[in-house]
């Protein structure tokens, strides 16, 4: 798996899929489950929350890199294996922020 894949973690993702509860439970708010526009909300919140998910996982591993290449599973993760640099990281965790935000 690329590197960068890896690093943002979306099994992780399946995590989020609480945001479309919402529709299930729809009709308490007043709104049909199949409405356009709740459906297209879910979506946005999902894939913003992915993003989110993914900025924390990668500043986690920058912040950690030191104890996780200690770590007989964790010193795989790219990186404290050295896969994707800091620097790099540290990019990547700006771009899905604002990518959150936007």
């Amino acid at each position: 798996m690329n590197a960068y894949v890896q690093l943002i973690r979306p099994p992780q993702w399946i995590k989020n899929l609480f945001v479309f509860a919402a529709l299930a439970f729809g009709n308490a708010f007043g709104k049909k489950v199949g409405d356009r526009y709740a459906v297209a909300l879910s979506l946005l919140a999902f894939a913003a929350f992915c993003l989110a998910s993914s900025a924390g996982y990668v500043f986690n591993d920058i912040l950690d890199r030191h104890r996780d290449r200690l770590h007989p599973m964790k010193k795989d993760r790219p990186i404290a294996s050295g896969q994707v640099s800091i620097r790099a990281g540290a990019v990547v965790t700006l771009i899905l922020l604002a990518a959150t935000l936007a």
